[in-house]
């Protein structure tokens, strides 16, 4: 059915030109743009014999076409004619190059996706640059790949369409793309690859992202990644999720060094005043730098950890100075020098620790 061929095989048809029959055909050309546009039961001649007030559902049943229905028909014939008006309105020297690109034997793929979202002027510049660029480099038979500038159309198409729009005549015959278009050429795979330059500078810039190494110029060149975006694309969302994921990715690697420098500094200090000061210090910057909690808990639990060990090493101290002890006066000389310290460090012990140590003193006088 012809369902059956719109959906499965006229897709493919387009892609390749020319075909055996256009020999037969009055604008092989204009037949493939046709196809290009996705109109496949329409004809050039059938556009010209509608606009000389040939009835459709004559068209229609001349075609053989009477299973499509008159209504997908009259839709075809609808835009098949604005097509047929806006390639016949352009200047003959560039309508002629078009026609010579169109009856060359390339491929265009994804053009059909970026027709969708351009205004039937704009489609015309754009082929009318791909058949001047392709015939100024002797590349009329490269194939031409949109597959890359349609990733994010949906999103960019205002800018595209306002840059396509400002192109003048003399711009198209001289090939000269819009500066948001990246247009690259491979002779060896005989290709010409067409980008949104803004997508390439994006993605380098996503790139930069992995390189800085602080905080404050990261969270800065967030925004002007953001900045830059919305200079260029209709709506951001897809961008900053994007942008957000790889941020974060950085972000988290810049903790993780945060943390490791954190313990490497607080393994010199001794003190339990000078801990606690330095804890609420770096607590307070990891605020400011937008940590989350879960990073504010790790500097926490850093803290713990060093305090921990203060305490373990100020125990086994003790514990080998009361080895040595073997005479009362000498044991409570000792603890009057530990009672002081533990009075001074009371906070940063704790009153378990204080029993604990108190503990060991009285274990050694009860011995003496």
């Amino acid at each position: 059915s012809h369902d059956f061929l719109n959906s499965y095989i006229y897709p493919f048809l387009a892609l390749r030109g020319p075909y055996p029959s256009d020999l037969e055909k009055k604008d092989p050309a204009l037949e493939r743009l046709f196809r290009l546009k996705g109109i496949f039961y329409v004809r050039p001649q059938d556009v010209e014999m509608h606009l000389e007030g040939t009835p459709v559902r004559y068209l229609l049943a001349k075609n053989g076409l009477s299973d499509v229905g008159i209504g997908t028909f009259e839709k075809e014939l609808y835009e098949a004619t604005r097509v047929y008006n806006a390639i016949k309105n352009l200047p003959p020297q560039l309508k002629e190059k078009v026609s010579l690109f169109l009856n060359s034997e390339n491929t265009i793929l994804g053009i059909r996706t970026l027709f969708n979202y351009s205004t039937y002027e704009n489609q015309m510049k754009f082929l009318s640059l791909i058949s001047v660029y392709a015939e100024k480099n002797l590349a009329l038979e490269f194939d031409v790949d949109l597959i890359d500038l349609n990733e994010n159309i949906d999103i960019l198409y205002e800018k595209l369409n306002a840059e396509l729009k400002k192109l003048n005549i003399d711009d198209i015959i001289k090939g000269r793309f819009p500066e948001i278009l990246s247009v690259n050429m491979d002779y060896n795979l005989k290709s010409i690859r067409i980008s949104f330059y803004p997508d390439i500078e994006l993605s380098k810039m996503f790139d930069r992202i992995n390189t800085i190494n602080d905080f404050e110029s990261l969270r800065s060149y967030y925004f002007e990644v953001l900045k830059k975006a919305s200079e260029y694309y209709t709506f951001t969302d897809r961008i900053e999720k994007k942008l957000n994921a790889i941020y974060t990715k950085q972000f988290n690697h810049l903790v993780s060094r945060q943390l490791e420098r954190l313990a490497k500094e607080m393994s010199y200090i001794s003190d339990f005043f000078a801990l606690e000061k330095y804890k609420n210090s770096a607590v307070e910057k990891g605020w400011e730098m937008s940590f989350s909690k879960e990073a504010i808990s790790k500097v926490e639990q850093l803290f713990e950890r060093r305090k921990a060990e203060l305490r373990q090493k100020k125990l086994n101290e003790i514990k080998e100075v009361l080895k040595g002890i073997g005479h009362r006066n000498e044991l409570l000389a000792y603890w009057e020098e530990v009672k002081t310290y533990l009075k001074i460090n009371k906070a940063g012990l704790g009153k378990d620790y204080m029993v604990l140590v108190a503990r060991l003193f009285d274990d050694i006088l009860s011995k003496i």
